[in-house]
């Protein structure tokens, strides 16, 4: 927009989503994002939504005209029914998606932008910018799907506390999963995730060594593909050493959100 937004100094999480008017008159496919976080001190991430209907469209400029400032506030997602179709998080440069592969938006409707700041070491002005590519057909249209632990509450000062988190599939037709963006928190060491498919047990990811500031969406070399009956397994390990109390160690969604982004052929 044209308007920069400040967060508030408290708390120290502020969630905020802007409206975006619409890239396109006609209905196209994302293939390409660069996010410019203006402000790199308070923005923690950022996600863009394609509201899913025209209603929920209108439904987030009312949101927006009822709340004093630039944007609105929008813990945890849109505040409306919308798809994500682009992430970005600390560490991620451009991103090009895989060759013949799109996100689809809708021709003539605004989009949401949400911004999550951490003011911890202060505040200040943002105004954060998306540019996106657009095409007008892929060969293989996709879609942003996320699979979360989303609560989880850890016993302080442990140096190594695994979790595993399974989730069962039934993917009556195939599925071409073309890359993974796990995601944790600074009290994270460590994440993977397989997935049993077809009688094949397949290595996801496997980030060893978690560095919160160095993170984003890997895309693999060639598509995995997951059918029938399957069970995808997270494995995280977390270092609590720094907390002392059951309290600052129970994380919900809003300070922990595990996740992979699958592309699913239609």
């Amino acid at each position: 927009g044209d308007e920069a937004y400040t967060p508030p100094a408290s708390p120290d999480d502020n969630y905020r989503c802007f409206l975006v008017d619409a890239p396109s008159d006609t209905d196209t496919y994302v293939t390409g994002i660069e996010v410019d976080p203006d402000n790199d001190q308070v923005v923690h991430h950022v996600i863009l939504y394609n509201p899913d209907t025209d209603a929920d469209a209108l439904a987030a400029e009312a949101l927006d005209d009822a709340d004093d400032g630039v944007g609105y506030t929008c813990f945890g997602g849109a505040e409306v029914n919308a798809s994500p179709i682009a992430l970005w998080a600390p560490g991620q440069g451009a991103m090009d998606l895989p060759e013949g592969t799109g996100l689809p938006i809708t021709g003539g409707r605004k989009l949401v932008l949400q911004v999550h700041y951490n003011v911890a070491n202060g505040t200040g002005p943002d105004q954060t910018s998306i540019k996106l590519r657009l095409e007008d057909t892929v060969d293989y249209p996709a879609s942003f799907n996320k699979i979360a632990n989303n609560d989880i509450e850890l016993p302080p000062g442990e140096s190594a506390i695994e979790l595993d988190h399974d989730v069962s599939l039934d993917l009556a037709n195939p599925v071409r999963v073309w890359g993974i963006a796990p995601h944790m928190h600074e009290l994270g060491q460590s994440i993977s995730v397989r997935a049993e498919s077809g009688g094949d047990d397949i290595c996801m990811v496997d980030v060893p060594d978690w560095d919160f500031h160095w993170q984003g969406m890997f895309f693999y070399e060639e598509p995995v593909t997951l059918s029938g009956d399957t069970t995808v397994t997270l494995t995280c390990v977390y270092d609590s050493t720094s907390r002392t109390d059951r309290k600052s160690t129970r994380l919900n969604s809003s300070h922990l959100v595990i996740s992979y982004a699958v592309f699913c052929l239609k």
